[in-house]
């Protein structure tokens, strides 16, 4: 196999699909370098001799099935991609997978729709050059949450008035809820149509029973584990987070840029510091290190991204890209400080999110590293005149918060 080839495992019990997908594959050999098991077992042993980019299993499979397979290779090779390819339909088959998957794509599936899968999750890859990094959010299964805020979701889970809308309200205050629920209702197994940024609709479309067992039997969300400061800043980090959602959300409605473009940018806005979860889960004491020593100001961001390796902003980027986010929400949590690098024209998701989050992150303190405004991004885009407007949505929004305890 080629050194420079990307290298992918095909791991399914039935001997005809691996034949299959061996032939849909000869037109991409070049860039990827193919193998394929007929076991988990088989699997773990070709891995064991040569490291893999990508892990790609049947679910259902005599022995150890898929779930189980990723949940070694998740613990053994964390920077692998790993992703679920099953027929089987079950909802508890589907829950098994949120923690060892990064992706579950359903059969029957288009060869072409897989392939662009794995091929995004490649081109993901090399966002993060870093490559201990690069482990650390791969091998994740999920995200730490406040333990207040996990409290107040149990307890609502178990009361007998509970209703979406309460519950949904609980997880939308929290950026690791936020994006492991949407994570699980994007996955192909529910066969929507199309990418659901908001929470409420996640937990109709999953059902009460489900999000309860998620909670309260599965324990898909964590609580984080650290001291009274740690769980300061996750909280202001939350609170933070919500109100650049809310200010992103408020400013493409004021735009008319549609309701589909604001439930992005709400989305985006939540998830926007979600590199800095990360971080925190990672190394707690030298994250709130870097937040001590950086001033907010323009230069703030690179000097983060040299004490930890990488930006919160690609760690967040490379995570929600890997859990099969939309590509308008993926870049722009990635390119929230630096707009300019990426192309295009028009107030965008990432337009919205970099004007939402210098405007409304200086409200608060002993949060993470923003960017200010670039204007002459701004301008090319023609919209530098509509900065005063937008200060005084962030104003308004921010007005809400109560700074002690309550979220816009």
């Amino acid at each position: 196999m080629s050194e420079s080839a990307t290298h992918i495992l095909f791991v399914d019990d039935d001997p005809l699909i691996l034949q299959a997908t061996r032939r849909q594959l000869r037109g991409r050999r070049v860039a990827w370098a193919a193998d394929f098991a007929e076991s988990g077992d088989s699997a773990l042993l070709m891995m064991r001799d040569r490291p893999f980019d990508v892990v790609v299993t049947d679910m259902h499979m005599p022995g150890m099935d898929g779930a189980t397979l990723l949940a070694q290779v998740k613990n053994r090779y964390p920077a692998t991609v790993r992703i679920i390819l099953s027929g089987y339909s079950d909802e508890e088959t589907v829950l098994r997978t949120v923690g060892p998957a990064h992706q579950y794509v359903a059969k029957p599936c288009d060869p072409d729709a897989l392939f662009n899968t794995i091929e995004r999750a490649i081109v993901l890859r090399k966002l993060l050059a870093n490559e201990p990094l690069r482990r650390l959010v791969a091998g994740l299964g999920n995200l730490p949450t406040p333990p207040t805020v996990y409290t107040q979701l149990v307890e609502e889970l178990k009361s007998n008035t509970a209703s979406p809308a309460s519950v949904a309200k609980i997880i939308s205050q929290d950026v690791a809820m936020t994006a492991q629920i949407l994570k699980l209702t994007n996955t192909s197994f529910f066969s929507v149509s199309f990418h659901v940024s908001s929470v409420l609709q996640a937990v109709r479309l999953l059902g009460f029973e489900t999000v309860q067992s998620l909670v309260l039997k599965l324990g898909v969300f964590r609580q984080l584990k650290g001291g009274k400061r740690i769980e300061g800043v996750l909280d202001r980090i939350n609170k933070q987070s919500l109100l650049i959602g809310s200010v992103a959300r408020d400013i493409a409605l004021s735009e008319n840029l549609g309701s589909n473009v604001a439930d992005l940018a709400f989305c985006a806005g939540m998830l926007s510091q979600i590199g800095s979860v990360v971080l925190i889960d990672w190394d707690a004491d030298r994250f709130l290190s870097v937040i001590g020593k950086c001033p907010f100001d323009n230069g703030a961001a690179d000097h983060a991204a040299k004490a930890v390796g990488a930006c919160h902003t690609q760690l967040g980027g490379y995570l929600l890209g890997l859990w099969g986010f939309s590509d308008p929400v993926v870049e722009a949590v990635t390119c929230q400080l630096r707009p300019e690098y990426c192309a295009g024209d028009g107030l965008s998701v990432l337009a919205v999110l970099h004007a939402a989050q210098a405007l409304a992150a200086p409200m608060f303190s002993g949060v993470p590293l923003f960017a200010p405004l670039n204007l002459d991004y701004l301008s090319r885009l023609g919209y530098a005149d509509q900065v005063e407007h937008w200060k005084k949505i962030a104003e308004t929004r921010s007005g809400e918060v109560d700074r002690d305890g309550g979220a816009p």
